[in-house]
């Protein structure tokens, strides 16, 4: 493989699917959605010193009686690697795995867990009118100098939004 093929890495994509869960006596009274931006790395570069970053958002949006405050988790599973500390984009075109991971927080220190490992997003959503929305930023880092193959790689992430 060529230096060049090394050097331009094309994007890598986070999908997520969404699934939300509310307790029965609060769906009666409460409406909520969640939408979901793709996190996407764009080009890869293994020889720079510095990671590839990356955020996207979590928009959940929910309408009910005026006043009404909702509490939520948001959860996102391992991927496709099973585990939450050490998550992996594959590539359909090469069996290489480039190292990623998924934080809470700007300075990458959290890592965005499941419910049972890593952190959990939370939030509160207080109707000041009938609608209200939280969005949480997804913060995303692919380590550097990973030599890998050039390629598309991805992950799936399920995202949870726990009332």
């Amino acid at each position: 493989m060529s230096k060049t093929a090394h050097m331009m890495k094309k994007g890598a994509v986070i999908g997520a699917l969404v699934m939300l869960t509310m307790a029965p006596e609060a769906s009666a009274q409460v409406s909520c959605s969640t939408s979901v931006t793709p996190l996407s790395f764009g080009t890869y570069r293994p020889f720079i010193e510095s990671h590839t970053d990356s955020a996207a958002g979590i928009v959940v949006t929910c309408s009910g009686p005026v006043g009404t405050t909702i509490a939520y988790e948001t959860r996102m599973s391992a991927g496709q690697s099973g585990d939450v500390y050490n998550r992996a984009l594959s590539s359909s075109e090469s069996i290489d795995e480039m190292a990623y991971q998924l934080y809470v927080d700007p300075s990458y220190s959290a890592v965005w867990g499941d419910g049972i490992t890593g952190t959990s997003g939370a939030g509160v959503i207080s109707l000041v009118a009938p609608t209200g929305f939280s969005t949480n930023n997804v913060y995303g880092r692919i380590f550097k100098k990973q030599a890998v193959r050039s390629g598309q790689y991805s992950d799936y992430i399920t995202v949870s939004v726990v009332f």
